[in-house]
């Protein structure tokens, strides 16, 4: 069974496959599974918006019947059923093949991979401020459609290094390119955990942290700015949280001097860390990102189905 728990269970050849079924969606030829009788439990622990509705209208698209919850409100969680039954559950006793899953918990997924086997596959949707693969595809994707390319690119992130999902799935899944530098823009007590850190010297790529104070310089660099909010429920302390928090904000005149390619993206939603006029540049492109993550999510669906179903 294949499943997909960390953007590493994916070779680049395998990428570039999930995104050759997305352009082929895109051009209107989705396949239909129908008549394979196919299951999707969309099992949300923890609130989502694009996410959840763009896994659910894709598998809806494909023809697999959606059942499940967007938070753990009203299920019997609140009662004290474990996170495990409640998957298992939705296994044994209603038939799903696909199992969704998004948590607060780190690690999560990896356990459900565990619990379930190849009884059910399972699609990570996020686990705590571990990994997020699917939105990393979706980045992926939109990098590829607005530049041609992602190889030799340079690519910035901006944010909350150590507490984003959103940006370990993305570094993780740069190793299987050729970039040319990645910059990271952070708070010092903000800082990439160790073991992304590790990984990104293990595979050689060339990387550098910058500061804010440094940034008329960076932004005439980047090809990729790529901007993510303080994310106040992954800090444990609130006083740490009070002392990053709007620490920094992407204004229209922060973009001075920028190449007229660059793109931005954010995996949304967004507080106040980029500037409502910048929505109207041609750099704003995670309106296109949000949409993507539809047709991406109908192409890793596909390859899914073919490689596990079909």
């Amino acid at each position: 069974m294949r499943h997909l728990v960390s953007i590493e269970d994916l070779s680049r050849e395998e990428i570039e496959e999930v995104f050759g079924l997305t352009d082929d969606a895109k051009n209107g030829h989705i396949r239909k599974y129908d008549e394979l009788g196919l299951k999707a439990g969309l099992l949300f622990f923890e609130p989502s918006t694009r996410t959840r509705q763009s896994f659910e209208n894709a598998f809806k698209e494909l023809g697999i019947e959606t059942m499940g919850f967007a938070s753990s409100a009203g299920t019997s969680i609140e009662k004290g059923e474990s996170k495990g039954d409640t998957v298992m559950l939705y296994v044994k006793s209603y038939g799903c093949n696909f199992i969704v899953v998004r948590s607060k918990e780190r690690g999560v997924a990896r356990y459900f991979m565990k619990l379930v086997g190849d009884e059910a596959c399972i699609i990570n949707a996020g686990d705590g401020a571990n990994e997020h693969p699917t939105q990393a595809l979706l980045d992926l994707y939109t990098i590829k459609e607005l530049h041609g390319k992602i190889d030799g690119l340079i690519v910035g992130f901006m944010g909350d290094l150590r507490n984003s999902r959103v940006y370990h799935s993305n570094l993780l899944a740069l190793l299987n390119y050729d970039i040319n530098e990645i910059i990271l823009i952070c708070p010092e007590t903000l800082r990439l955990p160790f073991y992304y850190e590790l990984r990104l010297k293990m595979a050689g790529v060339s990387y550098r942290y910058a500061s804010i104070t440094e940034w008329k310089e960076i932004i005439k660099e980047m090809d990729v700015l790529y901007v993510t909010r303080i994310q106040k429920e992954r800090f444990s302390d609130p006083l740490e949280y009070e002392r990053v928090k709007g620490s920094y904000r992407l204004t229209l005149e922060s973009l001075d001097g920028a190449k007229d390619n660059l793109i931005i993206l954010h995996p949304l939603p967004r507080i106040d860390e980029i500037d409502l006029r910048i929505d109207q540049t041609p750099y704003a492109a995670y309106w296109k990102q949000a949409e993507n993550g539809y047709w991406v999510r109908i192409g890793l669906i596909e390859w899914l189905v073919e490689e596990n179903y079909g």
